[in-house]
């Protein structure tokens, strides 16, 4: 069932809820190492997994979430946190010889793996704009410039558009570069592509530059025209140079949370051709997701995964609402319902604080498994709570 005017009322009240009591205080308690950065991560009985790399992904992340935090809510004391994340980010993970951040360093603030892998260049990014949105400062806006600079000079494929997947320490092409060890070869991705995008359309709002914007019309345009598979109703996520894919294999998680971040980019261009193009495929992969991948009890269900991840499921909320709002079927304001009751159910965690990341198929938690890490971050879940909050205040007339 579709949720009632009250029952909005709550979903919001609960939403602002995680984030000030549940979610935003938890990692600066437990995963803030003093010294620097953060811990290598925290496992779900909370013991300290400080072997574990510490990620140029998840310090992005962690700068983006409190950033974001601290715009939202000034004095609340989110503003120190993201201050951390920024001395982090332009001290030890910078690399001070060659520009970008390593992908990641170990427990003593030494590279570990120096190459620049895109992705992780991208939420750097991200983070580094976000955090110039909240607290305006020449070095910040200078970093970010100066990292989408290095990624456009040295990554970016003018003969077919996008970027490498990523590069070595001197920023030389790295064709063995992907994101994980299961991964084809590939020398683009749709994940890679996503999150490039994602970050030029917040650094746009800092940085109004033709060529920037220019760079986040040509990822828009490949997410529209090469990335996606009308015939198919997903977008294929491993490509050749020339992007052709490379396999059948489909995510329902990204592509829900792409659909909503392409509507974000068109709306950051202003152009309206665009954005009316990208509101109505929200429709599409709505549907898609819905018959594909959502299932009674469980929330969003990843095709080929039978755990169930956390970040699928805020995506699937914060999509399948955002469909609804530019389309109007109430169908997909109650798979956005079905997903939230899912996160509710099993993967909020009131007793230990934050969520859990994943459960196993039968919705079971692993003592082992990682509560914070090197992918396990609070950025999926914050910007879906703070996303849906603004957006059920805007559907109960707040």
């Amino acid at each position: 069932m579709s949720p009632t005017p009250d029952e909005l009322h709550h979903w919001r009240a609960t939403l602002e809820a995680q984030l000030h009591t549940t979610v935003l205080p938890w990692w600066p308690a437990h995963m803030l190492d003093s010294r620097g950065g953060w811990y290598g991560g925290i496992s779900n009985d909370g013991r300290l997994q400080n072997h574990l790399p510490r990620s140029a992904i998840l310090a992005g992340r962690m700068l983006w979430s409190y950033a974001e935090a601290a715009r939202r809510w000034p004095g609340a004391g989110w503003e120190s946190v993201a201050e951390h994340a920024w001395r982090w980010i332009r001290g030890p993970l910078w690399d001070q010889q060659h520009g970008g951040v390593f992908w990641s360093l170990d427990a003593q603030g030494s590279p570990l793996d120096v190459r620049k892998h895109s992705y992780a260049q991208a939420f750097v990014l991200y983070g580094l704009a976000a955090w110039q949105r909240c607290s305006p400062q020449p070095e910040v806006l200078a970093l970010a410039q100066a990292l989408f600079e290095l990624l456009d000079a040295r990554a970016h494929e003018a003969a077919t558009g996008g970027y490498l997947e990523g590069c070595n320490q001197r920023w030389d092409a790295d064709p063995s570069a992907r994101l994980a060890p299961n991964e084809p070869l590939a020398a683009r991705t749709m994940n890679t592509l996503l999150h490039l995008m994602e970050a030029f359309s917040e650094l746009l709002l800092v940085w109004p530059d033709e060529r920037l914007r220019q760079r986040l019309d040509e990822l828009l345009g490949l997410m529209l025209d090469k990335v996606w598979q009308p015939e198919k109703l997903s977008f294929a996520l491993f490509f050749n140079a020339d992007w052709t894919p490379l396999s059948d294999q489909r995510s329902p998680g990204h592509d829900i949370e792409a659909s909503w971040l392409m509507v974000r980019a068109a709306e950051r261009l202003g152009d309206p051709v665009r954005l009316a193009q990208t509101r109505r495929l929200t429709d599409t992969i709505a549907r898609a997701v819905r018959r594909t991948a959502l299932r009674p009890e469980i929330g969003l269900q990843e095709t080929a995964d039978a755990a169930r991840h956390w970040w699928c499921q805020v995506e699937g909320m914060v999509g399948f609402w955002d469909a609804f709002q530019h389309n109007g079927h109430v169908l997909h304001a109650d798979a956005a319902w079905q997903c939230w009751q899912a996160i509710e159910r099993a993967h909020i965690d009131p007793q230990g604080g934050d969520w859990f990341k994943v459960l196993d198929a039968q919705g079971a938690v692993s003592p082992q498994g990682l509560r914070a890490g090197p992918w396990e971050c609070p950025y999926h879940h914050v910007r879906a709570l703070c996303e849906m909050s603004d957006r059920l205040s805007f559907a109960i007339g707040k």
